[in-house]
């Protein structure tokens, strides 16, 4: 194995990291309603994935490359769980709407 598959490995992984990090976000921009926030962060997520996969696909015959893109799957769930933690709470806090929100979080299991 040469220098240049395995250097194309660590970019996947990364690449993927990255990727899946900023779908996390971007997940996290949607249901707290900053539009134009999820809006940069899937611009940028599609733009390394398209890049990733296509290395990926440009390159079927190194083997080493489809558990490097499932190992970035991994990191990036994990980091991006990681980021979504530390965020403050304005971004990813619960919305409580209605007469008797502390009824309906209480009825759905949620402290508040």
């Amino acid at each position: 194995m040469d220098w240049t598959v395995i250097l194309t490995c660590g970019l996947i992984v990364v690449g993927r990291i990255v990727d899946v990090s900023l779908g996390t976000l971007r997940t996290v921009m949607v249901v707290t309603g900053r539009r134009g926030m999820a809006f940069i962060l899937g611009f940028c997520e599609v733009l390394i994935w398209i890049t990733v996969v296509g290395q990926l696909i440009a390159n079927l015959d190194h083997w080493t490359y489809y558990p490097a893109y499932a190992l970035g799957f991994a990191l990036g769930c994990f980091v991006g769980m990681t980021i979504e933690r530390r965020l403050p709470r304005t971004f990813r806090g619960v919305r409580r709407r209605g007469r008797k929100p502390r009824e309906v979080a209480a009825f759905q299991g949620w402290w508040v």
